[in-house]
């Protein structure tokens, strides 16, 4: 996640009211050991050393900051450790980002265990992280005329930084928000940050007035968990518990250099919470805001077996029904190919809800961020009785396209029933145990029919574009702000794509003029182009041109699997004929044999005759540039 989230940040929030709303007072009349009103007597960093001074002949460095700004914060925080964690890369970096902020804030109680000593640098146990920057170029706007977000090159970069440093230390814990703290000068930024957006204060300056910085300081000392963002639903497991659930969960999991603790997480029902036990995720989530999904193959020891868990942080929009609720409906009208539902719900409690968006709607005086109107987010989890495999390890090709077909037919069962799922693609058609495909990931489903099958107004015609862009229809992608609606025919389009997709990838096409597999996906794929009036991408040419046949994607070759070459010209025809019919031909004169993409039954039966055909290979072809067996 490169950018800096302008469209999330909320503020500048009076500081006053922060504190009330989201730093109550918990300190019992216990009194901070320095008189807040005394500034003098804590005022070494900041009045003096923390100057900037372009005459001084050694000029103040940043790296000189730490210890004394350390040293001020520890003051106030007595039950924990603040530590200086800018010279320490966190061991668990990536090859992209080298974590190292500036001052990091732990709990007493880890930095006194032996764990703590290997690495001070520890995003994933870090309370509160702080940035410092000695330049005096402002981050955010301070002027009541001045915009909020000041431009410049290092402005922007800080920016960043937080929204990074943020998403890694939400991502890597069991949180449901987090403070963070940014240290200009002369200004104390603070910032609350949950799945919604980015709440920042009005700005501190502690050259005059820090008085309210201290407060929050002191106020935080005596926070529970739960007010300081811990999720407490979740608990460290036994050492005698997580030994067996090592034992189970070992197959199911990528081998990595660090593997973080065994944790015991609650997934509400409705009846009985069910406990389960996780190790790894199956994939890391980047963002800070957003859906933040993360799975979990995770061991149920009431079943005694390993099954999926997904945490997730759904939207509130379009009055959306839980995924839970939605699998239950598809499971007790026995819809095939979708994942069985074990236990799932909403995660009780205030905080699993976000807060953010409480000040886009409508906007309070305040704010001059000009936020885009935020989703509220709430916490769900459910556990589903299977362990997925991603479609990119299918077996043969045929298994692949019968594995595509599974998700199809989920797709059509649970239209049947009135739901479109709106972001059909490849990690959402997963292989289980038997080698069959499973539709998952309903988060984004809505209901568009009603009980006697008629489209629902209103549902049909949300302008609100969902999905996955590699595999968004061209209609949904060409429109600026979304402007056609989800339908059907979108929704099957994207199992084009998804062959697309893979035959590039893994079944070795001949393709006129081919630039290379990169090349096709980055083009076909990956393309967008950013509209700064309407603060929207929009893309699908390229994808455009395959539809009305003018891409020599078109005329793509698979000499050793003719059933999948047969089965993606057919399903081109069809989005060809319709697109051609919808351009050119009277609405009213539309030819009796055009495929109705409101319905299932043209891509169906060619899904049928194309798996039923003879001529498959046995065997996975390798793209050039690929080892045998690779997958993408």
């Amino acid at each position: 996640m490169a950018h800096e989230l302008c469209g999330e940040y909320v503020g500048p929030m009076p500081v006053d009211q922060l504190l009330e709303t989201f730093v109550p007072d918990r300190t019992g009349g216990a009194e901070p050991p320095v008189d807040l009103e005394d500034w003098d007597q804590h005022n070494t960093f900041f009045a003096s050393r923390y100057r900037y001074r372009q005459t001084d002949s050694q000029p103040v460095l940043e790296k000189h900051l730490y210890e004394p700004i350390k040293t001020c914060i520890q003051r106030f925080l007595t039950n924990f450790t603040v530590v200086v964690t800018a010279h320490r890369t966190d061991e668990l970096s990536g090859p992209e980002e080298k974590w190292r902020p500036d001052v990091s804030v732990y709990s007493s109680t880890l930095s006194n265990t032996a764990a703590f000593g290997k690495d001070l640098t520890q995003l994933n146990n870090a309370e509160v992280v702080i940035e410092i920057k000695r330049s005096p170029f402002k981050v955010f706007g301070t002027d009541d005329d001045a915009p909020f977000f000041s431009k410049g090159k290092d402005a922007k970069e800080v920016r960043r930084r937080i929204a990074t440093l943020l998403a890694e230390q939400m991502n890597r814990q069991w949180r449901t928000f987090a403070f963070f703290i940014l240290i200009t000068d002369p200004y104390v930024y603070l910032i609350r940050a949950d799945r919604a957006g980015l709440i920042v204060s009005a700005p501190i300056d502690f050259r005059t007035e820090p008085k309210n910085f201290l407060k929050f300081l002191w106020r935080y000392n005596f926070l529970s968990a739960e007010e300081r963002g811990m999720d407490l639903t979740v608990r460290l497991a036994t050492s005698e518990e997580a030994e067996l659930a090592k034992e189970e969960l070992s197959p199911h999991l990528p081998e990595r250099e660090h593997v973080p603790p065994v944790f015991v997480v609650e997934v509400p029902d409705r009846t009985t919470p069910r406990h389960v036990f996780v190790w790894d995720s199956l994939y890391d989530v980047e963002s800070l805001t957003g859906c933040c999904t993360r799975a979990f193959p995770a061991w149920d020891p009431e079943a005694r077996k390993v099954q999926f868990l997904k945490d997730t942080w759904r939207s509130n929009k379009e009055s959306r029904e839980k995924e839970s609720d939605v699998l239950r409906e598809l499971n007790g009208a026995n819809v095939e190919h979708v994942p069985t539902l074990v236990a799932g719900e909403d995660v009780p409690g205030m905080y699993h809800h976000t807060v953010t968006q409480v000040y886009t709607q409508p906007t309070p005086h305040w704010v001059k961020s000009k936020p885009e109107e935020l989703d509220k987010r709430t916490h769900h989890r459910l556990l589903e009785n299977f362990v997925p495999t991603p479609l990119e390890d299918f077996g043969t090709p045929r298994e692949f396209l019968q594995a595509l077909f599974d998700g199809f037919i989920a797709h059509k069962g649970a239209y049947a029933l009135g739901f479109l799922h709106r972001d059909v693609s490849d990690n959402n058609i997963m292989i289980d145990e038997t080698g069959r495909g499973v539709l998952v990931d309903w988060g984004l489903a809505i209901r568009v029919k009603d009980a006697n099958g008629a489209l629902i107004p209103g549902k049909v015609g949300q302008r609100y574009r969902t999905g996955t862009w590699a595999f968004m229809s061209c209609n949904l992608l060409r429109e600026i702000s979304c402007q056609k609606p989800h339908a059907l025919a979108d929704d099957q389009q994207s199992f084009l794509w998804i062959g697309l997709y893979y035959i590039i990838q893994s079944f070795n096409p001949i393709i006129a003029d081919n630039p290379g597999v990169e090349v096709l996906i980055d083009q076909y794929f990956n393309s967008n182009t950013y509209n700064p009036n309407q603060n929207d991408y929009t893309g699908g040419a390229e994808k455009s041109m395959v539809i009305v046949g003018q891409s020599n994607l078109c005329h793509l070759e698979i000499p050793n699997n003719k059933p999948m070459e047969k089965w993606y010209k057919n399903v081109l025809k069809v989005f060809h004929d319709v697109e051609v019919a919808q351009i050119f031909l009277d609405p009213l004169r539309l030819p009796p044999d055009l495929p109705d993409l409101s319905r299932h039954d043209a891509l169906e039966q060619i899904f049928r005759e194309s798996l039923d055909a003879d001529g498959w290979s046995f065997r996975r072809e390798p793209t050039e540039g690929q080892a045998e067996g690779e997958g993408i």
